[in-house]
């Protein structure tokens, strides 16, 4: 057994020069293989965060059953019943109005203000190239 191994040994010192070929192909499409994949994964990197965050607003709307609740109250219980739901900022601005049409102005400014929140997220050059 030991001298077979001992033969093996001496076998491998000298190298073929197709073996030598075949392992630098090999390191080559390996190489190439793992820029691909490494180009791949640094494009949609900046990406992953917006997105993340994007979702995470997103479970926190208010639901079917939620608006059919919020659109059954008097209008002078909005302002509790959105507190209720989650919506503090909103509820404060929402109390402060009068009417209707001032509470649907103020809805639509927090509704520009998460556009503008969400677009903060976007990666930096493409918020220079969509003009935000």
């Amino acid at each position: 057994m030991i001298p077979e191994l001992a033969n093996l040994l001496g076998e491998a010192g000298q190298a073929n020069p197709l073996y030598i070929l075949a392992a630098v192909v090999g390191i080559l499409f390996g190489l190439v293989v793992i820029i691909v994949n490494l180009k791949l994964v640094l494009d949609m990197a900046p990406w992953a965060y917006p997105n993340a965050k994007v979702r995470s607003m997103q479970s926190m709307l208010l639901g079917k059953k939620r608006l059919e609740e919020l659109a059954e109250l008097e209008l002078m219980n909005i302002p509790s019943a959105l507190s209720e739901f989650g919506y503090t900022e909103t509820s404060t601005a929402v109390a402060e109005e009068a009417g209707i049409t001032d509470i649907e102005a103020t809805l639509n400014r927090h509704l520009v203000e998460t556009y503008a929140k969400v677009a903060g997220f976007l990666p930096m050059q493409r918020r220079s190239s969509r003009g935000i």
